[in-house]
């Protein structure tokens, strides 16, 4: 095989395009690029990973099979066989980062053996995220998923309270009582900016407060899990600095024993281990616990193991439960699909 100028060219591009799809999958591991996850394009490209996996896959196969006929009609096409290979290895570990995180999100919730009205069973508390993206009329569809699943707890960003106090009031309709506590925001504002959080009476009383980016909810008798419900504005290529502002407030002021964060996050584990970079991190993704932290939530178009997994359940490593089981599912017509974790107590 001759060596010429141009193959020298296309084979230094193969390497550096094939070495950035695998930095890419894995800036974690790589000093100089663990701040670059919160820069562009990193931020969206972590977002979805099983996506670029996809789009990896299919470029690797279409590499590995262009390099082949070259080869075996003139000789040639080890450059684009090179490339392909670096793309397998992009994809992989793509496809291992999701798979370490859980995939098991069809599996379905076993009926409610914790806290209920007839007490407290093994002390497991279910808890669910959906972002209503500001729907009306979907009280029916959430009390049903709430009703079957034994949920106590429900984080509804993008909700007006209105569309909040109607689900609370199905709900008393089907003899679970909830808590209902939000951010205030006036009912002449889009939903987007209005968060809700309902918390089960089985749990007992509890007092609410406003807090940053979303709302809180605590027990009365200081007994028991705080639960946080939080909504982020997305990111986008205008609005960086303010998302990463939001996001690092978010991560990090959320650090008090005994809580429970759980809500649109606008960002991935990634993003957060970016954040937290060299900062205490005392929070544990429940979904990754429960198996259940690499389907995504965002898009609903999208097919779980393509989309985001954007709406997290974050919880204190001292609260002394964690994520047993889990699953992502559509409910209404919302662009988010619903996150529910099982938690349970761990002694």
């Amino acid at each position: 095989m001759r060596i010429t100028p141009m193959r020298v060219v296309w084979c230094v591009l193969a390497l550096l395009v094939g070495a950035c799809a695998i930095a890419a999958a894995r800036p974690d591991v790589i000093p100089a690029l663990r701040a670059q996850v919160l820069e562009f394009p990193w931020v969206f490209i972590l977002s979805f990973r099983g996506a670029v996996a996809a789009v990896e896959g299919v470029v690797a196969l279409f590499f590995l099979i262009f390099g082949l006929i070259r080869y075996l009609v003139m000789n040639r096409g080890r450059v684009a066989a090179l490339f392909g290979i670096l793309m397998v290895i992009a994809a992989a570990l793509n496809v291992g980062v999701v798979a370490s995180r859980g995939m098991s999100y069809t599996s379905s919730m076993a009926s409610d053996p914790g806290v209920t009205p007839r007490g407290r069973g093994d002390g497991s508390i279910t808890v669910m995220e959906y972002n209503t993206y500001g729907k009306q009329g979907i009280a029916r569809q959430v009390s049903d998923v709430v009703e079957k699943s034994g949920v106590d707890v429900v984080s509804l960003p993008e909700t007006s309270t209105a569309t909040a106090k109607s689900i609370v009031q199905d709900l008393a309709a089907r003899g679970a009582d909830f808590q209902l506590f939000d951010t205030g925001t006036s009912q002449w504002t889009a939903p987007y900016n209005s968060t809700a959080l309902l918390v089960s009476t089985d749990l007992g009383t509890y007092v609410g407060a406003r807090v940053e980016h979303g709302v809180q909810a605590r027990p009365q008798s200081g007994t028991g899990l705080t639960f946080v419900a939080v909504h982020v504005k997305r990111p986008e290529a205008g609005n960086l600095a303010q998302w990463r502002h939001d996001v690092t407030q978010v991560y990090r002021s959320q650090q008090q024993k005994n809580t429970v964060v759980l809500g649109d996050f606008n960002s991935t584990v990634d993003h957060q281990d970016a954040v937290l970079l060299g900062a205490a991190n005392s929070y544990a993704d429940a979904a990754v616990q429960a198996g259940v932290g690499g389907a995504g939530t965002w898009p609903a178009a999208l097919h779980p193991l393509l989309a985001a997994p954007i709406d997290r359940v974050l919880i204190h490593q001292g609260a002394g439960y964690r994520g047993v089981t889990g699953r992502v599912q559509d409910v209404g017509s919302s662009d988010h699909r619903a996150l529910l974790i099982r938690l349970s107590p761990t002694v």
